[in-house]
């Protein structure tokens, strides 16, 4: 199978033979293949043809827009492939467009843009002359016109007025989304007209507040709970106060011993939290606040260090994990304090193989760090539900790894949130090593969360730490920083020149370091 089987000799593709259902049936050990490199790259929420385009075009990465790097541009299909850009907006902004137009338009027109040509000028101007007598824009005539038009239109000279009949229409239609979207709240009262501020009732201290819209959406938008209202999180309260007011709701809600701002601990160093019948401290990290424009890039793996000198296990949470996944950090926290709404042995569950769909579902539901590709997939269920997935793979180079025979990656592991699955890693792995026979597993214990015991009881070996890692920081969101390498950065148009911090720099994007990883290893 090669690519001239799904092109016809027109250089157009078949639509019947680049279906999953075709490849699979006439090809089966090709269709296995195709498969395995999409899962090997992370290629997913893709048609089958694009896993094709990938696979014969040798492509390790998914396409992604030039201008961007973060969307995925509009396939055309097999013969032709992606487009550059994801938008015409991406592709307006591009610089290579931008000189490509400029080429163009000093050719033709002998300046950077036709709306600087003499002739496009006069050429316009002329137009408005024999048409208008002059420029319409400025004639009474013509604004009169205009206004007699909107007032037959929206009953107003003016369609954007608050007594416009569209004016009226779009804030309806903007209130009955309003409502909508905050369903989940016991409004008291709002504005029907047009929504500027709302009273809510809070659910937490059984009060009302009043709110503006932007400021509810700020709030909501955090997923920080009762931090939406303005008598339990006061306006004006920095980001700082409600990231630590996320942890300490938490901590009050299962009455577990706290200190604030402990500086006593790490000799002067502040602990945001520490848990002292656990050993264990919190950070409440700004993503921002916390970037190498304020921090040095060892900040935090120093600060981990001193802690774990003193045999304390110090969790570093980042804004946007708090942000974008409140229950994942939460389930995360509670699981190390060893506080879980559900038990259940793994001898009581029974071992399934998953395809990639079933695993990378669960995994994005339960696991921080999201789902990444992999080759062998099992679960645990019970009862008829799935409440634990360990998946493995080849040996990953962006983790400073090199394919060797027989020798794999433990790359996932996860419980159902809020369940704890006893002995529920050690049965998996022992699955995995009775059915796949390898001569070595490694895996790596991210220091922000762990401190490796975890590997260590299922009978691993430390081997050494990794550096720290690094993300791109920018509007309030972290960015994977591969997607930001160099050889990407050049195809985008960017000075080939320049490194990839200096490109960044000059974007506006800053650095957050993470604490490193450990690197365990299992010879078999």
């Amino acid at each position: 199978m090669n690519l001239k089987h799904f092109i016809g000799e027109s250089g157009r593709t078949s639509s019947t033979k680049t279906t999953e259902k075709y490849t699979k049936k006439h090809f089966p050990t090709e269709y296995i293949l195709v498969k395995n490199y999409s899962e090997s790259i992370g290629l997913s929420d893709c048609t089958f043809s694009e896993e094709l385009y990938h696979y014969f075009n040798n492509i390790v990465n998914p396409t992604v827009c030039k201008k961007c790097l973060l969307k995925k541009p509009k396939f055309q299909g097999l013969s032709r492939g992606y487009l550059e850009y994801c938008s015409s907006s991406c592709s307006n902004n591009s610089e290579e467009v931008k000189k490509t137009k400029e080429e163009v338009s000093i050719k033709k027109y002998g300046v950077s843009n036709p709306a600087k040509s003499k002739h496009i000028i006069e050429k316009i101007q002329k137009t408005f002359n024999e048409t208008y007598g002059g420029n319409p824009f400025t004639l009474n005539e013509f604004k009169s016109r205009i206004r007699e038009t909107n007032t037959i239109k929206y009953g107003s000279p003016y369609p954007l007025s608050s007594e416009s009949s569209l004016r009226k229409s779009i804030d309806k239609e903007l209130n009955s989304k309003f409502l909508e979207k905050y369903k989940d709240f016991e409004i008291i009262s709002v504005d029907t007209e047009k929504i500027s501020n709302v009273v809510i009732k809070c659910k937490t201290c059984n009060t009302d507040f009043e709110i503006s819209k932007w400021n509810l959406h700020q709030r909501t938008k955090a997923s920080f709970g009762s931090l939406t209202c303005t008598n339990c999180n006061p306006i004006g309260n920095t980001k700082k106060s409600q990231l630590e007011y996320f942890v300490r709701s938490l901590l009050d809600e299962f009455s577990i011993e706290y200190e604030e701002r402990n500086r006593k601990i790490l000799k002067g160093k502040e602990l945001d939290f520490y848990l002292p019948e656990h050993n264990i401290g919190i950070e409440a990290n700004g993503i921002y606040w916390h970037s190498d424009r304020f921090k040095s890039p060892n900040y935090h793996i120093d600060k981990t260090n001193d802690a774990e000198a003193s045999n304390i296990l110090l969790l570093h949470i980042f804004e946007d994990e708090i942000t974008n996944k409140p229950d994942l950090v939460r389930s995360r926290i509670l699981s190390i304090i060893n506080v879980y709404e559900t038990r259940i042995f793994a001898r009581k569950c029974s071992i399934v193989k998953l395809n990639a769909k079933e695993a990378n579902k669960f995994i994005l539901e339960n696991h921080l760090q999201g789902k990444a590709g992999s080759s062998k997939r099992y679960g645990l269920v019970n009862n008829g539900e799935l409440v634990s997935v360990m998946t493995f793979g080849a040996l990953r180079r962006n983790m400073g790894s090199f394919r060797e025979e027989n020798s794999w990656e433990l790359i996932r592991y996860c419980n159902k949130k809020g369940v704890s699955v006893i002995g529920g890693a050690s049965r998996l792995l022992q699955h995995f090593i009775t059915i796949n026979s390898p001569r070595k597993i490694i895996s790596y214990c991210d220091r922000r969360w762990s401190n490796g015991v975890f590997y260590e009881k299922l009978g691993f070996k430390n081997s050494g730490t990794t550096k720290p890692n690094y993300w791109y920081v920018k509007n309030g969101t972290r960015e994977y920083r591969f997607k930001y390498r160099k050889d990407q950065l050049v195809k985008a148009g960017f000075d080939k020149e320049k490194s990839e911090s200096t490109i960044m720099d000059e974007r506006g994007f800053a650095r957050i370091y993470d604490c490193g990883s450990y690197r365990f290893i299992m010879d078999i």
